[in-house]
């Protein structure tokens, strides 16, 4: 039920160690298999959640929508984020991008927690 907020706090936890311990190599490593994990788990779970939602004739238009989605914040995200950066932090980061990706993907799966809470 908690799949997907679950790994989103995977992806907030592994942007956290990448902001602060940057020059420490096995916390990188195990930063890198958090996100990873948490990519690939959300991918997956995002796009079963989309396609159960809606009626079986429009499952095929739903994962199309998803991919499109995701592809277009993928595109987006660097613009947005450098842009966050540069007006909270007065400069563009790693750090500070690492910061801002953390704090918005902890905001989704708080939101993602209380959706399912109401789905019962």
């Amino acid at each position: 039920k908690y799949t997907l907020p679950v790994a989103m706090f995977a992806l907030a936890a592994g942007y956290l160690l990448m902001a602060f311990f940057p020059s420490s190599l096995p916390i990188l490593m195990g930063s890198a298999v958090l996100c990873g994990y948490s990519q690939s788990v959300y991918c997956a779970k995002a796009m079963e959640e989309v396609t159960t939602v809606v009626e079986p004739d429009s499952t095929p238009m739903a994962a199309s929508l998803m991919t499109v989605a995701l592809c277009l914040s993928q595109f987006i995200s660097p613009v947005a984020v450098n842009t966050l950066s540069a007006a909270i932090f007065g400069g563009t980061t790693t750090t500070g991008a690492y910061l801002i990706g953390c704090i918005g993907i902890a905001i989704a799966g708080l939101g993602a927690v209380v959706w399912k809470r109401r789905e019962g």
